[in-house]
């Protein structure tokens, strides 16, 4: 038998009520935010060394420029990422 989680997944349920879904969804998207903010500390690390090193090299400049702008829009989808689940239980179940 086929199990894509491992060997626990075969005691897992699917979600029954919009509630279950919504916490799963805000799980989901739990996760995604810490791997979101990992990736901007890490691109704004790397952006920072880039310009350190950049010297008075044009090109490097301009790479540490687009480095930057990589880890801004990381950090801006990490935010969205923890707004939209209370946005959806909002909009889904009310106030």
């Amino acid at each position: 038998m086929f199990t894509p989680l491992g060997v626990g997944a075969q005691d897992v349920e699917p979600p029954d009520t919009i509630g279950e879904v919504i916490n799963l969804l805000t799980r989901i998207v739990g996760w995604m935010a810490v791997v979101f903010w990992i990736a901007a500390v890490i691109s704004g690390l790397f952006a920072a060394y880039l310009y350190l090193t950049g010297g008075s090299k044009p090109d490097n400049i301009s790479k540490a420029n687009r480095q930057m702008v990589y880890t801004v829009v990381a950090i801006i989808v990490a935010i969205f990422s923890f707004v939209l689940p209370s946005l959806l239980d909002n909009i889904i179940v009310g106030v």
